[in-house]
C-alpha cells in the first residue's frame, strides 16, 4: 500500500493544485456557478489536508512534503458579467497573476509565447502594453484592470521606458533539481523499469526518495513535476528502442582482418573502437588526411592528424584528447611527423582484404575441418588430373552459364553428390550464397590465369607465362642508318600532320614540307647517274617542256585516268601510253632515261615527272604585305608639340590649376581602371584615364608624368594615387588630423597671363613701353575700358589682337608704340581662348592704371 502510496499522491497533488489555482484565479461570472466553485474548494483543502497526514505517516522522503493548504480567496461577482477578471492581493499580485496564467495555459494546453509572437515580427521578445492586455484577452479570456496594467508594466518593463514588457518571462518553468552522477546512474536504470512496467514491483522507499527529490518542485512545495517525469520516461523508451534495433541488426558475414596488437592493452582498446566506428558508419579515412598530403607521401604534420583524426571519427568512437595523442605518439615518426597511411590501412583494412583492387578474383574461402579439407583436395587433384589431359578450358562455360554442378556434368567431370556438396560448400561465397567458380577453376586449371601479375607465381617452370631474359638492343641489330631513319620519322610525322608541342612555340617557321618527304623504295638516287644519262634526260626535258608550252597541254588530267588508287603512279605502259595521247614521243633512250629518273617500287610517279614538265610558280604570300599596307595607312603623323611644358613643376602647376578652377576630383577618373585598389594601374590606362580629364596634356607632358610616378615593382606600372594626392593637395592637406598646429595655405590657380615669361633682353623695353602709355593716360586721365567692352561681346576680359590694336589707335596711344613694342604686348599678355590667341586687356588696363597711379577702375 505505501509502495503505490506516492504515484497516486503525486497526481493527487498535482488535481488539488490545479483544482485551487483555478479556485484562487477564476472568479465565475454566475451565482450557481459560485456556490459550486465554493463548495469545490472547501472538498480541496480537505482532501489536501488528508494527503499531508498521509504523506507524513509514510514518511516517504526525508525532505516530507508540506502540507498543502489552500485558502479560497474571496468570490465576488464583476461589474460586467459577460466578462471575466482577475482579482490580486496587493503583497502577492505579481505572483498570482503569473500563477494564474500558467495554470490556464496548461488547462488549454497552450504557448502563449506563440501568440504574443505575432505582435513581435522581429522576435525581440518585447511587445507594447495595450498588445501585451490584448494577447491575454483573446487567448485566455483575461481582462486587465488599470491597476493590473501598470502592476505589469512596473514588473516587466526592464528597459524603464514604460512602453515595452519582456513577455518570455511569462513562460512556464520546468525544474530538474541537479543530483550527484550515482544518484544519475541509478535514477536511469529505475526509469528503464518504470518503462518497461505500468507499475514497477521492486519499487522501494530509496527510490521512491530520489524520484521525489528529482522531480519536485522547488517553487511549490509539496507539488511534483509529472510532465518532467513523463518526458524522462518516453526519452528513455526511445534509447531503448535504438539498442535493441542494434543488438536485433542481422551480422554481415566479412573477412575480419584482424589489427596487429601492440603491448599496450589501451591502445588496442582504442584501435578497435576506431574500427568498429569506421566499419557502422562506412567512414573512408583517407579523405581526411589527404587533402594535408599534397605529395602523397603517406606522412604529414601532428596538428595536421590531429584535426583529421577528431573530425573522421572522434565523435563517431567517442574519442578523448588523451586517446588521440596516444595514437598520435604510435605513429608518430623521428622527425616529429606522423605516418597516416599506416594508420589508415589497418583501420580501414580491418574487415576487408587489402589491395583487392589489384586481385579481382580473390575472395575468402570457407575453412572446413582437416578431414573434409583433405577429401576436397584430392577431388581437385582428380578434376585437375581430368582437365589437364583433355585440355579443358572451362572458364568460358562458367561464365556465359551460372550452373556449377549441371556444368561439370556437361565438361564430362562427374562426382559424386557428396563430393558436390563438399565443394559448394568450400567455394561458396560467405556474402552472397553463389559459388567462386573463377576460384575453383583456379585451383583446378595451372594455366588459367585469374589475377594479376604482382599474385601470379612466376616461379614455376611448367607456366607458359614465364617471362624471358630480355636482350639489350645495340645499333648492330639494325641496317637501317641514323639519317634514314630520321627521314622515315619525319615523312609519318609529315603525313599524319603531327606537331609536337608547335601550340607552345607559335613564332616558330615550320620548314618546307619537301624537306621531310621521304623518296618511294626503289627509287634511284640521281646524283649518282653518269654524264651520259644526265645530258640525255636533260635535253629530253626540254624537248618536251617546249613542245607542251607551244601546244599548251593539259597532261595531268589524262595520267589521274589511269591512277585508280590516285597514289600519283601509273605503270610504265600506262606512262608511255600517256605521253603517246599528249603527242609528246619519246625515242627508246629518251623512254628509259625518264623511267630510270621517276620509277620505283611502286610505278611511275607522274606528279614528280608533271611538276618538272609543267612547273607550278609558287603563289605569293601576300597577307603579311597587306598588313604591312594597312599599318603604314593607319600610321598617325605626329604634328609639332604648341607651347608643352618642358619641366615637372610647370607641368603641375598646369594641371593643378586646371582641377581649382572645374573643381574635379581626378581620382574618381583613375580609380576605375584598378579593380584591386592596389595604387597602381598600366601606363595605357593612365593615359586613357587623363584623357578622360580632358587635361589636353602634350605627348611629351604625359611621358614627364609616367617618369616620375613610375612603379618601382614593375616598369609598366604607374603609381597613380601619388599622383592624385599630390594634385589634390590644392584642396586639403592629408592626414593633417595628425598634425593639428600646421597652417594651410590656400592654393590660389595663377592667371593665364602671369604665366607668359619675356625674354630678359625684352624686358626693359616692355617696361620703357609701358611707362609711355601710363604717362599719357594720366595726363589725359583717359578711360581704357569703354572701348574695350565695346569689342568683348561675350565678357570674357579678352579681344583678338587686331582689335587690342585698334582701340589702342582710337586712343591715340598707336603712336606710342612700334610693331615690335605691340608683339610684346600681344606676347605678354596672351591667353589661349578656343585654340586662338586672344589679348587680356583686363590685366592691360590694370597694369596701366597701377603705373599711372590711378584706383582701380576709376581713372
Amino acid at each position: 500500500m505505501f509502495n503505490t502510496l506516492p504515484k497516486t499522491l503525486t497526481t493527487s497533488v498535482s488535481s488539488v493544485s490545479a483544482i485551487t489555482t483555478i479556485s484562487t484565479v477564476l472568479i465565475i461570472t454566475s451565482p450557481a456557478t459560485v456556490s459550486i466553485v465554493t463548495s469545490i474548494a472547501a472538498v480541496s483543502t480537505t482532501i489536501s489536508s488528508i494527503i499531508s497526514v498521509a504523506v507524513a505517516v509514510s514518511a516517504i522522503t526525508t525532505t516530507a512534503i508540506s502540507t498543502v493548504v489552500v485558502i479560497p480567496s474571496s468570490i465576488s461577482t464583476p461589474a460586467c458579467p459577460s466578462q471575466a477578471t482577475v482579482t490580486m492581493a496587493a503583497p502577492a499580485a505579481v505572483e498570482n497573476f503569473v500563477n494564474s496564467i500558467r495554470t490556464l495555459a496548461h488547462t488549454k494546453r497552450i504557448r502563449v509565447t506563440l501568440f504574443f509572437q505575432d505582435f513581435d515580427k522581429l522576435r525581440s521578445g518585447f511587445v507594447t502594453v495595450p498588445q501585451f492586455s490584448r494577447c491575454l484577452w483573446q487567448t485566455l479570456g483575461i481582462q486587465l484592470t488599470p491597476e493590473q496594467e501598470e502592476l505589469v508594466k512596473r514588473h516587466y518593463d526592464i528597459k524603464g521606458d514604460g512602453q515595452f514588457i519582456n513577455y518570455k518571462l511569462l513562460g512556464t518553468v520546468r525544474s530538474v533539481r541537479p543530483l550527484t552522477p550515482g544518484s544519475e546512474r541509478r535514477l536511469v536504470q529505475l526509469l528503464r523499469r518504470i518503462d518497461q512496467f505500468y507499475r514497477p514491483p521492486d519499487v522501494n522507499e530509496a527510490d521512491m526518495n530520489l524520484l521525489v527529490q528529482k522531480y519536485r518542485d522547488p517553487d511549490r512545495p509539496g507539488l511534483l513535476n509529472y510532465l518532467n517525469l513523463h518526458h524522462d520516461i518516453v526519452a528513455i523508451g526511445g534509447q531503448v528502442a535504438k539498442e535493441k534495433e542494434l543488438i536485433e541488426a542481422p551480422n554481415t558475414q566479412v573477412d575480419e582482418t584482424r589489427v596487429m596488437l601492440t603491448p599496450d592493452p589501451d591502445l588496442n582498446t582504442i584501435f578497435d573502437k576506431i574500427r568498429v566506428a569506421v566499419f557502422k558508419n562506412g567512414i573512408r579515412t583517407t579523405e581526411f588526411f589527404k587533402d594535408h598530403d599534397k605529395l602523397r607521401s603517406g606522412i604529414i604534420t601532428e596538428n595536421q592528424f590531429v584535426c583529421g583524426l577528431a573530425l573522421a571519427v572522434g565523435k563517431e568512437a567517442q574519442l578523448s584528447r588523451a586517446e588521440i595523442q596516444k595514437v598520435v605518439e604510435y605513429y608518430r615518426q623521428p622527425d616529429g611527423r606522423v605516418k597516416y597511411k599506416e594508420f589508415c590501412d589497418i583501420m580501414e583494412n580491418a574487415f576487408t582484404i587489402p589491395d583487392l583492387e589489384k586481385k579481382p578474383l580473390q575472395s575468402g574461402l570457407t575453412p572446413l575441418t582437416d578431414q573434409e579439407e583433405g577429401r576436397v583436395m584430392e577431388i581437385l587433384r582428380t578434376i585437375s588430373d581430368n582437365v589437364r589431359r583433355r585440355r579443358l578450358m572451362m572458364y568460358p562455360y562458367f561464365k556465359d552459364y551460372d550452373r556449377f554442378g549441371r556444368i561439370l556434368h556437361f565438361l564430362s567431370l562427374n562426382v559424386a553428390p557428396e563430393d558436390l556438396k563438399l565443394l559448394l560448400r568450400k567455394f561458396e561465397d560467405p556474402a552472397t550464397g553463389d559459388v567462386n567458380y573463377p576460384a575453383f577453376v583456379q585451383a583446378v586449371d595451372q594455366e588459367f590465369v585469374g589475377h594479376t601479375m604482382d599474385d601470379a607465381d612466376l616461379s614455376q617452370a611448367g607456366r607458359t607465362n614465364t617471362p624471358m631474359k630480355e636482350r639489350e638492343a645495340t645499333s648492330s641489330d639494325s641496317n637501317v642508318s641514323y639519317d634514314d631513319l630520321m627521314s622515315r620519322i619525319r615523312s609519318i610525322v609529315l603525313t599524319n600532320r603531327l606537331r609536337p608541342n608547335l601550340e607552345k612555340v607559335p613564332d616558330l617557321q615550320v620548314p618546307p614540307q619537301e624537306i621531310f618527304r621521304v623518296p618511294k623504295p626503289g627509287t634511284v638516287d640521281w646524283n649518282n647517274a653518269s654524264g651520259d644519262h644526265m645530258t640525255l634526260y636533260g635535253a629530253t626535258m626540254d624537248r618536251l617542256k617546249q613542245r607542251s608550252d607551244q601546244r599548251r597541254v593539259l597532261a595531268k588530267p589524262v595520267f589521274q585516268d589511269f591512277d585508280r588508287h590516285n597514289n600519283g603512279h601509273v605503270t610504265k605502259s600506262q606512262f608511255r601510253q600517256c605521253l603517246t595521247m599528249l603527242e609528246l614521243h619519246c625515242t627508246e633512250p629518251e623512254m628509259i632515261a625518264l623511267e630510270a629518273k621517276f620509277c620505283n617500287d611502286v610505278g611511275f610517279n607522274y606528279l614528280a615527272f608533271l611538276s618538272e614538265l609543267q612547273p607550278i610558280e609558287q603563289p605569293k604570300f601576300m597577307y603579311e604585305k597587306r598588313l604591312e599596307e594597312i599599318r603604314q595607312t593607319n600610321v598617325r603623323k605626329t604634328l609639332p608639340e604648341l607651347n608643352a611644358q618642358k619641366d615637372f613643376e610647370s607641368l603641375l602647376l598646369k594641371i593643378k590649376t586646371k582641377v581649382s578652377r572645374e573643381r574635379m576630383r581626378v581620382l574618381e577618373f583613375m580609380r576605375d581602371y584598378d579593380k584591386l585598389r592596389s595604387g597602381r594601374m598600366l601606363k595605357t590606362s593612365f593615359r586613357r584615364a587623363l584623357d578622360l580629364c580632358r587635361f589636353e596634356l602634350r605627348e611629351s607632358e604625359v611621358s614627364i608624368l609616367e617618369d616620375r610616378y613610375e612603379s618601382y615593382q614593375d616598369p609598366e606600372y604607374v603609381e597613380y594615387l601619388k599622383f592624385c594626392d599630390e594634385v589634390e593637395s590644392i584642396f586639403t592637406t592629408k592626414e593633417l588630423e595628425k598634425r593639428p598646429l600646421e597652417d594651410v595655405v590656400q592654393f590660389k590657380p595663377p592667371e593665364e597671363w602671369e604665366l607668359n615669361k619675356l625674354p630678359a633682353d625684352q624686358e626693359n623695353r616692355f617696361t620703357a613701353c609701358m611707362d609711355r602709355l601710363s604717362e599719357k593716360v594720366r595726363k589725359h586721365q583717359m578711360q581704357l575700358f569703354p572701348l574695350f567692352e565695346d569689342y568683348d561681346r561675350v565678357h570674357n576680359g579678352t579681344v583678338s589682337r587686331s582689335q587690342f590694336r585698334r582701340v589702342l589707335t582710337e586712343l591715340e596711344l598707336g603712336s606710342l608704340l612700334s610693331q615690335q613694342d605691340f608683339e610684346l604686348l600681344w606676347q605678354q599678355f596672351d591667353v589661349k581662348i578656343g585654340g586662338k590667341d586672344d589679348v587680356n586687356y583686363i590685366a592691360f588696363c590694370d597694369m596701366i592704371y597701377k603705373l599711372a597711379n590711378f584706383e582701380p577702375r576709376k581713372p
